[in-house]
């Protein structure tokens, strides 16, 4: 009963993401949310790739605690990873650059006030695009035979 209960739960939102680049939004998007959801993504790039999210249009139930209805994102694969943030209200958040190839995203709504939700876009960025390594100027370094 519980796997049924499961993929009928991944069907709906959340789930692992593998593609280079793609977007999630919110159940219904750009309908209101429903109430009551909670959904998890994860996005995997290649090792050596980083995940960078941006958020193209972003409208939960505002809190200044972000208590009712939120967007959790974090560094890594699980619940457990590293939080980057927790956001809610009508102010779209940073774009958000994972430290490894990993990046978790999760969306909760209680049971009132529903709004449209978001919509993000990840695209993944090799982690040496901007600081070149040393090692392609340099020579191989040289082993001695016979130790």
């Amino acid at each position: 009963e519980r796997s049924m209960l499961a993929c009928s739960l991944s069907d709906d939102c959340g789930g692992l993401l593998k593609e280079r680049s793609g977007t999630i939004e919110t159940p219904n998007y750009p309908n209101n949310y429903p109430v009551d959801k909670v959904c998890a993504w994860v996005i995997e790039t290649q090792t050596g790739d980083k995940v960078v999210l941006t958020f193209e249009t972003f409208a939960l139930e505002d809190n200044s605690v972000c208590q009712y209805d939120y967007v959790l994102i974090r560094d890594g694969s699980s619940a457990r990873s590293p939080m980057v943030g927790k956001f809610c209200g009508t102010s779209r958040p940073a774009t958000i650059t994972s430290t490894g190839n990993f990046l978790w995203i999760g969306f909760r709504s209680d049971s009132s006030t529903t709004k449209m939700g978001f919509k993000a876009s990840w695209t993944t960025e090799k982690f040496t695009s901007t600081t070149p390594t040393i090692t392609e100027t340099s020579p191989p370094p040289v082993v001695p035979k016979g130790l």
